[in-house]
């Protein structure tokens, strides 16, 4: 008998330790008080089920997904925008770690940040600054609040904040820049936010990268004499600045 609850002891002992090394121990904490949970009440609400392993780790709420007639933005913004997925995490970094840049020469700016995953997993990168730009406010406040319990929790090296704003309207700053952007929204509006980045390197050309995972509106970038597909992958595609921007910029 107390040979097998040796056993079950070490198997327990190295269940946990393998917990702590995905999500870390809040995460194995809040893992092992879900399962408490559900022996007492039964099985797991939609929001454990949804619950990603970041959001373990950190304690965050970056899961989940909202259609936008959900979500508090204006009424005729409704039909462009796409539902809140958040970033994939092992997609996203592949994203980043293929991006030929020095990060500390560049600002990253995620168009359509939902709940910020985005803008922490980039903080891993020594980028100068880290901005989320998103129409919802409430989905903005909820990234707020995510950035600073991240923040607590990991060392940042740079400025890290939601903006509420429209993507297609957005000032953006005349530094080097790394977009990203998740299927965010419709052709009509990311027509208006690349005229808008457009526009910037006219005033000022400079190095610009968009990556664009799940390039539903891809043609757009494609098409345009601004930018050059710098990588081509199954899921995502990135584009750099070209030469005619720089002849545009010197030209105007």
């Amino acid at each position: 008998m107390s040979h097998n609850l040796t056993e079950t002891a070490a198997g327990l002992r190295d269940k946990i330790r393998r917990n702590v090394g995905e999500v870390g121990v809040g995460g194995t904490m809040r893992r092992a008080a879900e399962v408490v949970l559900r022996k007492v009440f039964g099985r797991k609400s939609a929001a454990q089920r949804q619950a990603h392993a970041f959001d373990l780790k950190y304690g965050t709420d970056t899961s989940g997904t909202i259609e936008p007639a959900s979500m508090d933005i204006p009424r005729g913004s409704v039909a462009h925008a796409k539902r809140y997925q958040t970033a994939i995490v092992e997609v996203f970094m592949e994203i980043l770690k293929d991006l030929s840049v020095q990060s500390e020469k560049f600002v990253f700016i995620d168009l359509g940040s939902g709940k910020g995953r985005a803008l922490m997993l980039a903080s891993q990168f020594p980028f100068k600054e880290i901005i989320g730009v998103e129409l919802s406010a409430d989905l903005h406040d909820v990234a707020c609040r995510n950035i600073q319990i991240y923040k607590k929790q990991e060392p940042v090296s740079c400025e890290i904040r939601s903006v509420c704003a429209d993507a297609s309207r957005f000032d953006i700053p005349l530094e080097p820049i790394v977009f990203y952007l998740f299927n965010p929204f419709d052709e009509q509006v990311m027509n208006a936010v690349l005229a808008n980045i457009e526009s910037s390197l006219q005033t000022l050309h400079r190095d610009i990268y968009i990556a664009y995972l799940k390039p539903v509106c891809r043609k757009s970038f494609d098409e345009s004499r601004f930018f050059t597909i710098e990588h081509d992958a199954d899921r995502y595609v990135i584009y750099k600045s070209s030469p005619a921007a720089r002849t545009a910029a010197i030209t105007r």
